[in-house]
C-alpha cells in the first residue's frame, strides 16, 4: 500500500488547455499552463470561491482573451476551426 501511496505523490494537477477539431472532434492539440492557479481560472470564468472547479470548461473568444491577461498562452486561437477547453489534469511530476 505504502508503494502506491508513494507513486500517487508523483503526480500533480496542471491546467491544461486543449482544442479539438471542429469536423473530426479529435484532439488537435493541448498545452500546460503551469504558472495558472485556481484563483486565475475563477477571475477568468467568473466563478465564486466555493466553486470547486471540476470538469473541463469551454472557452469562448472572450474567455480566451481573459485568459491571456492573467497567463502566457503559446497556442494561437482558432475558433473557426478549433474548440478549446480549460481542465484540471493530473500530470506526472519531474
Amino acid at each position: 500500500m505504502r508503494l502506491l501511496e508513494r507513486r500517487s505523490s508523483e503526480y500533480r494537477a496542471v491546467w491544461c488547455l486543449e482544442w479539438y477539431d471542429r469536423q473530426t472532434e479529435r484532439l488537435a492539440g493541448e498545452e500546460e499552463l503551469l504558472d495558472l492557479v485556481d484563483d486565475d481560472i475563477r477571475r477568468v470564468l467568473g466563478k465564486p470561491t466555493s466553486d470547486d472547479l471540476d470538469g473541463m470548461f469551454e472557452l469562448n473568444a472572450s474567455l480566451s482573451e481573459r485568459l491571456m491577461g492573467v497567463v502566457e498562452v503559446k497556442t494561437t486561437f482558432d475558433f473557426d476551426r478549433h474548440d478549446y477547453f480549460l481542465g484540471k489534469v493530473s500530470k506526472a511530476s519531474l
